[in-house]
């Protein structure tokens, strides 16, 4: 139930900012989970998680070397629940 997860942080990304790699952890209420990086238009860029999860609280290692330097943003989507964080890349 979204009330029952509304102010509660259910992403975490870091170190921010990045240079290489970040870890992205988020904690689910189970079903699709989705987690993806976008650029400042909000073009989608990357998406290091899209699977079916049980709940739970999970942890993913993401390879940002790709990314130019800039300002990016990481979205998380589970069962109608969305929260987005953003996220410098450094040289």
């Amino acid at each position: 139930d979204a009330n029952q997860t509304a102010g509660k942080t259910l992403l975490k990304v870091w170190p921010n900012p990045v240079r290489n790699h970040m870890t992205i952890e988020y904690e689910t209420t189970g079903g699709m989970t989705i987690v993806q990086i976008m650029d400042s238009s909000g073009r989608i860029v990357a998406s290091p998680v899209r699977t079916w999860q049980p709940k739970g609280r999970y942890q993913e290692s993401w390879d940002a070397s790709s990314l130019s330097a800039g300002t990016y943003f990481c979205r998380f989507l589970n069962g109608g629940q969305t929260q987005t964080k953003m996220v410098v890349k450094v040289e």
